[in-house]
């Protein structure tokens, strides 16, 4: 039972309570402005949870047992960050190679492998921190992580992989399905029936959002200077990853072959998908602000936390002047973030594992 002593926004009951009002906030904003609703929260909302998560998870030793673990998850973000660049660079000399490219023809084949490995980075990070938690340190960690870096090399050029971990798991996974994850680890550790109807709130969302009728985005249509901010942001590719995997068949054909490359964003498929992206962003960005007085992120050395608010504002003022340069200064941040989160997700997971086999496990006579 809460102490009547503890203020209203330090009881975990009254934060799980408070989620399930921003569940039902971030939805409805959502439906009615799904681009900028994005746009908004990526360029305010993201940096400030970046910056202050990664204070939080360093107070924390990222959730990890090994002093150098956080290296290997930065240096795989380093990997990552050049993949992006080279992806960026390619695309923008793909009709006329840049003459220094065409110069050392083995900068453009390095620049090639980046692009197509930024997939594997991400399945890298997610099977190293694997290896984090549930290996001590020592030597014998080598045997595990040298041979996963092979395997995330040799599938690199799965589509479904390339799929999964370069366009899901750092997205929708990251801000979905490990939020959610953690806000039912929270609740199962508290045994907190406020905490199971969030849960419960946020996976009710999810299904209003796939199945609201045609009729919600009649008549919507994307304006030019929204639609172009949101080009920068590069997120049409996960739309466009969304659409194949949850449009019918023929639909895909047909917005494919008939018409402008990224025409289905004014459809009724392509605004579904665009509220899913909203609120799931938006959510996941007000569940970390909202549990401050339980998880205290707010508790590191103050001169760490200014900095992270001076970045933050540098931050927002360059979105605001240009959403690319935002989103390719802000790119490594983003990623480090997703990173060193990987081996508190699967903490929790461990823990929801092992509060199951508790309840599964045969009583005594």
């Amino acid at each position: 039972m809460v102490s009547r002593r503890v203020p209203w926004l330090q009881s975990a009951r009254s934060i799980d309570y408070l989620n399930i009002g921003l569940i039902v906030l971030s939805l409805l904003v959502a439906l009615r402005l799904p681009f900028e609703l994005f746009l908004f929260s990526y360029a305010v909302l993201g940096p400030l949870h970046y910056l202050t998560e990664i204070n939080w998870l360093r107070e924390r030793q990222f959730f990890s047992p090994g002093r150098r673990d956080a290296l290997w998850l930065t240096a795989l973000t380093l990997l990552i960050f050049l993949s992006f660049l080279s992806t960026e660079f390619l695309r923008a000399s793909s009709s006329d190679p840049h003459p220094f490219l065409r110069r050392y023809p083995e900068l453009l084949s390095a620049a090639r492998f980046l692009e197509q490995s930024g997939s594997a980075f991400v399945f890298s990070a997610l099977m190293v921190s694997l290896v984090f938690v549930l290996i001590p340190p020592g030597r014998g960690r080598l045997l595990w992580i040298l041979p996963i870096l092979a395997v995330a090399l040799a599938l690199r050029h799965q589509v479904w992989y390339a799929m999964l971990f370069g366009m899901f798991v750092p997205t929708l996974v990251h801000v979905g399905v490990f939020t959610g994850l953690f806000m039912l680890y929270g609740a199962v550790k508290n045994r907190s029936l406020p905490g199971f109807l969030s849960v419960g709130a946020l996976i009710l969302a999810v299904l209003i959002i796939l199945n609201l009728s045609p009729k919600v985005f009649a008549g919507r249509e994307l304006g030019g200077a929204t639609l172009q901010s949101y080009f920068s942001s590069k997120f049409q590719y996960l739309n466009l990853a969304l659409f194949q995997l949850l449009a019918p068949a023929h639909k895909v054909r047909q917005y494919l072959q008939e018409h402008m490359p990224w025409a289905f964003l004014n459809t009724v498929y392509g605004w579904r998908i665009q509220t899913l992206i909203a609120f799931a962003y938006t959510y996941h960005y007000l569940n970390w602000f909202s549990k401050t007085g339980i998880i205290r992120w707010h508790q590191v050395p103050r001169p760490r936390l200014a900095a992270a608010f001076f970045i933050w504002v540098v931050a927002v003022v360059l979105y605001f002047y240009n959403y690319y340069w935002g989103l390719v200064a802000l790119f490594f941040l983003s990623m480090l973030h997703v990173f060193l989160e990987f081996p508190l997700n699967i903490q929790s997971a461990r823990g929801l594992l092992r509060a199951a086999a508790r309840r599964q496990a045969p009583t005594t006579p």
